[in-house]
């Protein structure tokens, strides 16, 4: 059962899973099914890998014939899957206090469809401002172009305080869509020290973290991956140390704890929880909790 109904994520409970199994010589090879509890901040994921699937990832044959028409469009969905589980993963795992946008001004920066001089750039910016302060400036951004292929990122944002943003007010000559949220009462914020040095800048508080990180993948579609991969652009960019998900529990045993799933296919089937309590609650009674204690 687990211990006071919490699971426990302790260090010494991972080094006796890493010792107890997954360093046995044998445990790679797949005789039952594979399922993987995983923590996402105070979310829960459940992975279930279908017998036989493990293994079938390091036997495929490399095949140099060229991909089709549908094998192309079939790797670039699972290319969107993979980014957006990472983008989500990394929004879901951090607490961010903003959604910013962030433009480029073609009086202040030398090319408005340069995204790798823009990156560069911005990390130096951030990286500059960070040397001075005591609570740094973390991000996660997803570039997107303009209809005229000119560049701006959407992204999340913690470590800005009172002295970095100043409130917008209606005396200022802004865009209708920003107006618009001031007249009905939203606080939209400027990062005058950005908008001075690359252009426009919006940040808005963030009022649902989970809402914001389901929120944030929507901007990776396949036609911006399929751009970004022919123009070799990051799909997102973010800064270093972000929280991660954790492995709390795998298991190679018949017995699964869930019976339902929110997602499946011929490969694997996923189970998503708000919560730790959902989790909990929606553990099969037929075959109890999972067992995590040491």
């Amino acid at each position: 059962m687990l211990s006071d109904n919490k699971i426990s994520c302790k260090e010494e409970y991972l080094q006796r899973v890493s010792e107890d199994i997954l360093l046995r010589p044998d445990y790679w090879k797949i005789y039952h099914d594979t399922w993987r509890i995983y923590r996402y901040g105070h979310g829960i994921k459940v992975v279930y890998i279908k017998s036989g699937n493990e293994s079938k990832k390091s036997n495929v044959a490399v095949s140099l014939k060229p991909l089709s028409a549908e094998e192309k469009s079939e790797r670039l969905s699972q290319s969107v899957s993979r980014t957006k589980s990472t983008i989500f993963e990394l929004a879901f795992c951090n607490e961010f206090d903003y959604f910013c946008t962030f433009t480029l001004d073609e009086e202040k920066v030398s090319d408005r469809y340069d995204l790798k001089t823009f990156r560069k750039d911005l990390a130096q910016f951030v990286r500059n401002l960070n040397r001075s302060r005591d609570e740094k400036i973390k991000y996660l951004f997803v570039p997107e172009q303009h209809k005229d292929g000119a560049w701006h990122l959407h992204g999340l944002v913690k470590g800005l305080t009172g002295s970095d943003l100043k409130e917008f007010n209606l005396s200022e000559r802004l865009p209708h869509k920003i107006r618009q949220h001031i007249k009905n009462g939203e606080k939209v914020y400027n990062w005058e020290k950005y908008s001075k040095k690359f252009g426009f800048f919006t940040a808005t508080p963030i009022k649902s973290h989970d809402a914001c990180a389901k929120y944030i993948t929507k901007y990776i579609t396949k036609d911006v991956m399929k751009n970004n991969l022919e123009s070799g652009a990051h799909s997102f960019f973010a800064s270093q140390g972000l929280q991660r998900k954790t492995l709390v529990l795998q298991e190679n045993d018949e017995r699964c704890p869930l019976e339902k799933w929110g997602f499946e296919n011929e490969y694997v089937k996923t189970a998503w929880f708000d919560s730790e309590e959902d989790f909990l609650a929606a553990l099969s009674k037929k075959n109890g909790q999972p067992k995590i204690t040491s």
